[in-house]
């Protein structure tokens, strides 16, 4: 679903900003002059327009939107005149265009935001309103879901939630999959379920039918005076929520495979089928289509599952939900513009999730209120750092000391920024580097040369 386009006239970003927090999955642009944006009209029509009275005149708002009008009068188009100096004459004005004129005179920030909301209620699409409720809504549950792709997935997931047919939620490590599927659980049927690991089931895969499936008493059995539930029949009508269920050997897969294609299962000791009367949510971060390519998961049971299978997107291919991720949980910290920038646009986000919140966390701990960009690459530190571009160049061959010098050609390195780094490498490996060999081995050098230069040098040891 294309994304709505609304451009916005004002001379402070106040505007732009209210309206891209009300519509968090639009493209908000913000112009801060009426010929600049009438220019943009010329080239691409927006869905809507926002325009501040008075930008860089009085009445400048106005007289935008009366060229609008005149120019493009056949052409479809949600505006709003926003003024803190309202008048009968000027709504009678705009009126005639099908504009609203929003007063906001006499409101304070939160009570500009609501009335603008509202006003902006009639422009959204039945979609985007769904949209907009879902966001919410799982954003009171702690899942931020902001971006475009993570809204149409929301909207996937929600007319499956009542529904019988299993659901597989795919993506890396940290993206949210677990914390997901246990909202959709909560928001369908029962509103029970139960989370287990597959990793724990399939270490003893003789047991796994008696823990999964449960058991009939009998000479054989673990129990012998009664009957044992398994996890099927616990969670009786609620979800049963089966984590990184890729793990399971070939023949647990082909249990789990009569489960998800015909809802039955024989418990151990009874002879009969038994009817599941709850739903499946599996979770799995790696790729099921690699997995069955490499003969780890049965074909046959990717087949019944692929239909049912959405893939929660990376951290790094989320900014907006990174920019709502700070907003809530490290709106405390003030963020320098390339401390921001570097987090929404260069940074991998390896551990997604994870690694941001032990970021703010630990900027917390440590009692950083300003946020440079220095900050973040220290706390960050090991992982991988940068976005890797289209075209990975082939790293050069030659020995390590070859390979260094490519390298600061590469990024107009001088010897002396090369050893300001060495240094801080060194105090930051805390005695890492003094008890690892192969470091002085990949450096071309012996450890107790490297105790004569930082004894000459008077480089700290770590």
């Amino acid at each position: 679903m294309a994304r709505p386009r609304i451009y916005v006239l004002d001379d402070e970003p106040t505007l732009p900003r209210l309206v891209q927090e009300i519509l968090p999955h639009a493209s908000v642009e913000h112009y801060l002059a009426g010929e600049m944006m009438i220019r943009a009209m010329e080239r691409s029509w927006p869905d809507a327009v926002v325009c501040d009275l008075a930008v860089n005149r009085p009445r400048e708002g106005f007289e935008v939107l009366q060229t609008i009008f005149t120019r493009w009068a056949r052409r479809k188009l949600f505006a709003l005149l926003v003024t803190r100096y309202f008048s009968p004459d000027l709504w009678k004005a705009v009126h005639r265009w099908g504009v609203d004129a929003l007063d906001v005179s006499d409101l304070s920030l939160d009570g500009a935001r609501e009335k603008l909301r509202r006003a902006l209620a009639r422009f959204i699409p039945e979609t985007w309103e769904f949209q907009q409720h879902l966001m919410e809504v799982y954003e009171e549950e702690g899942f931020i879901a902001r971006a475009p792709r993570m809204l149409d997935l929301l909207v996937q997931l929600e007319q499956w939630k009542d529904r019988d047919h299993p659901i597989v939620l795919m993506g890396e490590t940290g993206v949210g999959k677990s914390f997901l599927a246990r909202i959709l659980a909560r928001r369908s049927r029962t509103g029970e379920f139960l989370q287990v690991s597959g990793p724990r089931l399939a270490a003893d895969v003789a047991l796994f039918p008696v823990e999964f499936f449960g058991e009939e008493p009998g000479p054989h059995a673990t129990r012998t005076d009664r009957a044992r539930k398994g996890y099927v029949e616990m969670v009786e009508e609620g979800t049963l929520i089966l984590d990184e269920f890729s793990a399971l050997p070939s023949s647990i897969q082909a249990m789990l495979l009569r489960l998800v294609e015909e809802r039955r299962f024989e418990k151990p000791g009874s002879g009969r089928d038994h009817l599941f009367l709850g739903r499946l949510i599996l979770i799995t971060s790696d790729h099921p289509d690699r997995m069955a390519a490499e003969g780890r998961l049965r074909a046959d049971l990717w087949s019944r599952l692929r239909s049912y299978a959405v893939e929660i997107p990376p951290l790094r291919e989320r900014p907006e939900d990174v920019e709502r991720f700070l907003f809530l949980h490290g709106k405390h910290l003030t963020w320098n513009p390339a401390a921001r920038e570097f987090l929404l646009h260069q940074y991998t986000h390896p551990f997604n999730f994870r690694g941001l919140r032990h970021l703010v966390e630990r900027l917390t701990l440590e009692g950083v209120t300003h946020v440079g960009q220095d900050d973040v690459l220290r706390v960050l530190g090991g992982q991988e750092i940068f976005s890797a571009p289209a075209e990975t160049p082939a790293p050069p061959e030659g020995n390590f000391v070859e390979q260094l010098i490519a390298w600061m050609v590469r990024e107009s390195l001088t010897v002396d920024s090369l050893k300001t780094l060495l240094v801080r490498y060194l105090e930051d490996t805390r005695g890492t580097f003094d008890r690892n060999p192969a470091l002085y081995r990949k450096l071309g050098i012996s450890r107790s040369a490297y105790y004569r230069h930082r004894q000459q040098n008077k480089t700290p040891a770590g």
